[in-house]
């Protein structure tokens, strides 16, 4: 992951492929809202990706959308009780304050979330910490693991 400016940031996974390419608006003008529109829809990801930022959901992506089961005005400004399990509520949050504080954590590692529905499911996070306005926020790249968990209870 490497960032052009303070307005552009750009993922890459390890393979060093492309995946996404979002506009990071600091200050929300109208034209900087068209322009984070644009940017959003044109590279759209199979992972789901959020910015979290003071425990609530600032960004989602169309993909991460879906995995939740809520539409994109749902989830902004959701706070992380509304889709993290239980059981890992108090585990993300205190990763997510370590994370913004400064500590050095492992980025990728196995979470839950709660779709719409009810139903549970397991996820790998790709977390990282980025600039948001005057602070810090977290990226999270969030991907479904469930066939993969499957796959391990049938070989």
């Amino acid at each position: 992951m490497g960032t052009n400016n303070h307005d552009l940031l750009y993922f890459r996974e390890n393979s060093g492929q492309f995946t996404a390419c979002l506009f990071f608006s600091i200050s929300k003008t109208p034209s900087a809202k068209r322009k984070e529109h644009r940017m959003s829809r044109k590279h759209s990801s199979l992972h789901g990706i959020a910015i979290i930022h003071d425990f609530k959901v600032r960004f989602a992506n169309p993909a991460f959308c879906r995995l939740i089961g809520l539409s994109e005005k749902e989830l902004i400004g959701a706070h992380l009780k509304k889709f993290i399990s239980e059981a890992e509520f108090i585990k993300n949050t205190k990763r997510y304050s370590d994370r913004i504080a400064g500590l050095n954590l492992p980025r990728i590692y196995k979470s839950q979330v709660i779709h719409s529905d009810g139903s549970t499911i397991d996820v790998e996070l790709n977390v990282c910490v980025v600039p948001y306005g005057r602070s810090l926020a977290a990226l999270v790249i969030v991907r479904d693991i469930r066939e993969e968990e499957a796959w391990k209870y049938c070989i």
